[in-house]
């Protein structure tokens, strides 16, 4: 059903052939770890942070358009509840195109030391991606360990690493 929905939506073929033409779906690939070496997933999930920030390949142009990276940054859906299924809902309501806009929210997983307009995501597998314009900084952190039990809001976790890394 996803293949189909995502042929329809990009009216270019087949799933598979978009998928290779698309340019988001090297560093995507490269940061699941297709290529199969830890080096690979996070080289693709750097890229892919960096592609959230409009930067440009190490070939040459960007990986996003700027008026995606514009849209991403962008409120696209305040006030929405977020959380994980096993874990209290958070309040960090507000979400661009595929990433949190820290705002105010709380309590949030990049803590109180980045900017409000800190844009962040992580996934189940423990890995966080960040980037605060304010600071001009970003932060890509690879873990092994699921999401799920709500680890990394302890203390001495994402938070105070994200403060270290902009006090740094």
């Amino acid at each position: 059903m996803i293949p189909d929905l995502a042929r329809d939506a990009t009216a270019s073929g087949p799933y598979r052939a978009w998928t290779t033409r698309a340019p988001i779906f090297p560093a995507a690939l490269a940061c699941s770890g297709v290529e199969g070496t830890r080096t690979s997933r996070s080289q693709g999930t750097v890229t892919l942070a960096a592609a959230l920030c409009g930067a440009p390949l190490a070939g040459g142009g960007p990986l996003l358009s700027a008026q995606t990276v514009a849209e991403m940054w962008t409120v696209q859906w305040p006030g929405l509840e977020g959380g994980l299924e096993s874990y209290p809902k958070m309040q960090c309501p507000d979400w661009g195109l595929g990433v949190n806009i820290r705002a105010l929210g709380y309590p949030h997983w990049c803590g109180d030391a980045v900017s409000p307009a800190t844009i962040s995501h992580f996934g189940a597998s423990g890995t966080l991606a960040w980037a605060d314009p304010a600071a001009g900084l970003g932060l890509v952190c690879l873990a092994s360990h699921s999401t799920y039990n709500g680890w990394m809001m302890r203390p001495g976790r994402w938070a105070d690493l994200s403060a270290a890394v902009l006090a740094a």
